[in-house]
C-alpha cells in the first residue's frame, strides 16, 4: 500500500512563504472586515449550495479530512488536515483515512471522531445534496474505530483526495449538532476549523469569532465581519476608503487593477482557470437545431472578451476544459471562429433568414455574469438575433436557473478536476430538474443534439475517465469527450479569466494566496493576521 504523507517541513515552508510580515507589529485590533459581493447568504449547511459570499464563510468554519495545498492547487500537493495521513491499496479501491485525536467542535459539541465524517458525506449522498455526485464511486464508508475510516471505491478514482478536501462535499459537520439543530443547522453551523460562527444579520454581515480550542493553535484574529456589499462599486469605494480589508469578485479589468495598485492596494490576479461557458437551452426553440446553435457561435468574438478585461486578465477558451487543466485540448478542436456572414447562412438555412428573438435570458447583477452577457446580447444583434436580459440578486438567479427559466445561461464556475467540471455541467446526471440536478442546463445526454432522431451524450467517456488510473488513457477519454461536445454544441466555451481579489497592505495572509480560482475568496486561517498601520 502506498502510505500518502506530507511532511511538516513542507507545511512550515509554505507557512513562511506567506508570512512575509514576519517581526512587524501587529495593529491592536483584530477584527478584519472583508466585503462581501452578495445581498445576503442563503445559510452556511455545507449540505446546500453555498454562493461566493459563503465559501469564505463556510471555508474557516469547516475543514475536510485534508486541504488543498496553499498556492498552486494539485492533488498531489494535498495536506493533511482532520486526517494526519492516508493509505490506498494497489488496486486504488480503498482508502483509509486516519484521523487526528483530540479535535474540537465550536460551541461545545465535543470531539471530532470518524462519526461524524460518515456522517457528513452519508447525508449529501442520502438527501441528494448537490454535492452527491462527487461520491458516485463510494460503495460504502466503514468506522474502523473513532479514528480510522474506510472508504471502499466500487472503481478507482484518482481524484479522490479532492473530494474529501476543503471544498464543496468535503466539509466536516458536527453530527451532534445537525441532529440537535436541524434546519436551524443552516443558520447556527459548527465546524472544526479556526473561525466559530457567532451571527448573522440578514442584509448586513455574518461574524465569526476565533476558536481558541483550535487544533493548529489560537487564531490571532479576533472576529472577521462578512459585510455584505453587493455593489462593485461600494467595494471599490470601501477598499480605497480602508473601510474594508479585503474583498472579493472586484472587477477583472486590467485598468481597475492598476488604478487599485496605484493607490496602495495589493491585487491578486492570480491563475486563468475561470472558465465562461454559454449553455444553450436545447428543450428551447430553436436551439433544439444545431445549426442554429451553431449560427449563435460563429457569431461570438472571443476578441472582445480580451479586449474588454485586457489580455493580462483574460485570454480566449475554445474548449469545455479551460487551458492549462489536466485533460485539456486545444488543438484540432471545432474552434468556431467569428464569422458573422457564416452565421447569417445557418441562419437562413434553418429557417431564419431575418433573426429570431431568443426571448429573456437571466442573469446575476454582478458584473462577472452581467458583463458577458451584454457583450453576447450586442453581438448576436448584429445577425439579427434579438436577447432581453433581465438582472436580478445573484442569490435569486442561482434559484430561477435551476428552474429551467432561462433560455441560454452564461455561467463562469471554476473547479479543480476535469471530472467535476465534466459530472456538474455536461453529464446527464447533473440536468437541471432531476433529483440529481447540479449545473447542466443544456438538457445534453436528454435530447437529441444534431436531428438524427437519436439521443448525444458523452457520459460513457465521462464516468470510464472518472475511474482510469493510465493517464495517457484517461486523457485520451476526456479529449474524445471534450471533441464530442464541442460537435454537439450543448454549450460554447468563451473565455478564462484570472482571480482577482483585493487586500489593505496591512493584511497578512499568513499564506500565500492560492493560484487560481478554486477556492472562493481569500482563505483565512489561525495565522491570518492584521499588521499595525
Amino acid at each position: 500500500m502506498r502510505k500518502y504523507l506530507i511532511y511538516l517541513a513542507v507545511g512550515l515552508l509554505v507557512s513562511g512563504l506567506g508570512l512575509y510580515c514576519f517581526g512587524q507589529e501587529l495593529a491592536e485590533n483584530q477584527v478584519l472586515r472583508v466585503a462581501s459581493p452578495d445581498d445576503d447568504i442563503t445559510g452556511l449547511d455545507p449540505f446546500d449550495f453555498l454562493g461566493t459570499s459563503a465559501e469564505p464563510m463556510s471555508r474557516a468554519i469547516y475543514e475536510g479530512l485534508v486541504r488543498f495545498n496553499f498556492g498552486f492547487v494539485a492533488v498531489d500537493q494535498m495536506e493533511p488536515a482532520l486526517a494526519e495521513s492516508w493509505t490506498v491499496s494497489s488496486d486504488g479501491l480503498l482508502w483509509t483515512f486516519y484521523l487526528r485525536e483530540g479535535v474540537q467542535f465550536h460551541h461545545g459539541y465535543g470531539e471530532f471522531t470518524a462519526e461524524d465524517a460518515k456522517f457528513s458525506i452519508d447525508r449529501l449522498v442520502e438527501g441528494n445534496s448537490r454535492h452527491a455526485a462527487d461520491y458516485a464511486t463510494v460503495e460504502e464508508i466503514v468506522v474502523v474505530d473513532p479514528y480510522t475510516l474506510e472508504f471502499h471505491l466500487s472503481e478507482p478514482n484518482p481524484f479522490f483526495l479532492f473530494t474529501v478536501g476543503n471544498f464543496h462535499g468535503g466539509s466536516v459537520v458536527s453530527k451532534k449538532a445537525v441532529e440537535e439543530l436541524g434546519e436551524g443547522f443552516r443558520s447556527m453551523p459548527v465546524g472544526t476549523g479556526p473561525f466559530e460562527f457567532k451571527e448573522w444579520l440578514s442584509k448586513e454581515k455574518v461574524v465569526l469569532e476565533g476558536f481558541d480550542e483550535y487544533w493548529r493553535g489560537e487564531p490571532v484574529l479576533e472576529s472577521i465581519e462578512f459585510i455584505f456589499m453587493p455593489d462593485v462599486n461600494t467595494r471599490t469605494l470601501a477598499l480605497e476608503s480602508g473601510q474594508v480589508d479585503t474583498a472579493t469578485d472586484v472587477p477583472d479589468e486590467e485598468a481597475w487593477v492598476q488604478n487599485m495598485r496605484n493607490k496602495g492596494v495589493i491585487v491578486d490576479a492570480l491563475g486563468y482557470d475561470i472558465p465562461l461557458l454559454c449553455h444553450f437551452n436545447m428543450t428551447v426553440e430553436p436551439l433544439n437545431d444545431i445549426r442554429v446553435r451553431q449560427a449563435l457561435s460563429y457569431a461570438i468574438n472571443r476578441d472582445d472578451f480580451v479586449q474588454f478585461h485586457g489580455p493580462s486578465i483574460c485570454r480566449p477558451q475554445v474548449s469545455v476544459l479551460p487551458p492549462g487543466m489536466y485533460g485539456s485540448i486545444t488543438e484540432g478542436v471545432p474552434l468556431y471562429e467569428y464569422n458573422p456572414e457564416k452565421a447569417r447562412e445557418l441562419l437562413a438555412e434553418a429557417g431564419y433568414p431575418n433573426g429570431f428573438d431568443l426571448g429573456v435570458a437571466l442573469s446575476s447583477v454582478r458584473d462577472l455574469y452581467l458583463d458577458p452577457l451584454e457583450i453576447i446580447q450586442a453581438q448576436w444583434a448584429e445577425i439579427g438575433v434579438s436577447l432581453e436580459i433581465n438582472a436580478v440578486a445573484h442569490t435569486e438567479y442561482h434559484a430561477l436557473i435551476r428552474q429551467d427559466l432561462s433560455p441560454v445561461v452564461v455561467y463562469p464556475g471554476p473547479r479543480p478536476t476535469p471530472d467535476m467540471i465534466f459530472t456538474q455541467y455536461i453529464h446527464s446526471d447533473a440536468i437541471v430538474g432531476k433529483e440529481t440536478a447540479i449545473t447542466n442546463f443544456s438538457h445534453y445526454g436528454d435530447v437529441d443534439c444534431d436531428g438524427d432522431g437519436t439521443v448525444d451524450s458523452v457520459d460513457e467517456y465521462v464516468e470510464l475517465a472518472r475511474s482510469e488510473v493510465n493517464t495517457e488513457r484517461q486523457k485520451a477519454l476526456y479529449a474524445i469527450a471534450q471533441l464530442q461536445t464541442l460537435l454537439d454544441l450543448p454549450v460554447y466555451p468563451l473565455r478564462v479569466l484570472a482571480a482577482v481579489q483585493a487586500r489593505q497592505t496591512w493584511v497578512d495572509l499568513g499564506h500565500v494566496p492560492y493560484e487560481g480560482s478554486y477556492i472562493n475568496g481569500y482563505a483565512y486561517t489561525e495565522l491570518t493576521q492584521i499588521l499595525k498601520h
